[in-house]
């Protein structure tokens, strides 16, 4: 879709809808038969959601910053609708991984092996 046209994707869950407000990002699937085009694929989300925080000054570690189907839903803001998830875990990624190497492409540093004195 052009990027001026708003997405209505998600549906509307008990709070309202991921539809007013959040970036929607859609990926065609290949019948998760090919990890060579999921890779691809994987990447240029990547890409396209480091760019889209970068543009729209968003911390992609933010609660309601990068957001899959089922973690809307689980928010509230979205219906029960199919995920990507099936397809991520296939070839060993999940909604965690794409906020993490977003967070790195962005140069946010990895604070989960931080320790903290006192």
């Amino acid at each position: 879709m052009p990027w001026y046209n708003k997405g209505t994707r998600c549906g509307h869950g008990t709070l309202g809808s991921c539809n007013d407000g959040w970036i929607q990002i859609e990926i065609c699937s290949d019948g998760m038969e090919h990890q060579d085009y999921f890779n691809g694929v994987y990447q240029e989300l990547i890409e396209l959601i480091s760019y889209l925080c970068k543009v729209f000054n968003l911390n992609p570690k933010g609660d309601k910053v990068i957001l899959d189907h089922a973690k809307a839903f689980s928010l509230g803001y979205a219906n029960n609708g199919t995920d990507i998830s099936k397809w991520l875990n296939k070839y060993g990624k999940t909604l965690d991984n794409i906020i993490k190497e977003v967070a790195k492409n962005l140069g946010y540093a990895d604070t989960t092996n931080v320790i903290v004195a006192y």
